[in-house]
Order: structure tokens, then sequence, then C-alpha cells
């Protein structure tokens, strides 16, 4: 998802790889799964609960 104005390349003049990644930390109860439906629903892939390793 990119804003109006944005050209595609990086302040050092490198292209982007055309890849957006958001993540969304908090504690329980903080709205995290509020936030994943809220970004499926605007067409965004969400993984919950990757293993760490």
């Amino acid at each position: 998802m990119r804003g109006q104005g944005m050209t595609g390349d990086n302040a050092d003049g490198a292209p982007q790889s055309g890849i957006d990644v958001v993540l969304v930390t908090g504690l329980s109860g903080a709205g995290r799964g509020t936030a994943a439906k809220v970004l499926e629903d605007l067409g965004w892939y969400v993984a919950d609960n990757l293993p760490r390793s």
C-alpha cells in the first residue's frame, strides 16, 4: 500500500522490493486480533502466532 507521491525508490535511490510488511505487536488484550481483522479486510495477508524460530 503506497500513498500518493511515492516514487517507488528509497531515499538512497535504490528501488524498493515491492513487498510491504507490517508487524503488529502488543500485550494480550491490546487489540492485536482486531487490528489483524481490519488488515485482512483491507486486503493484507495476516499470519498470527508465528513461531519464534
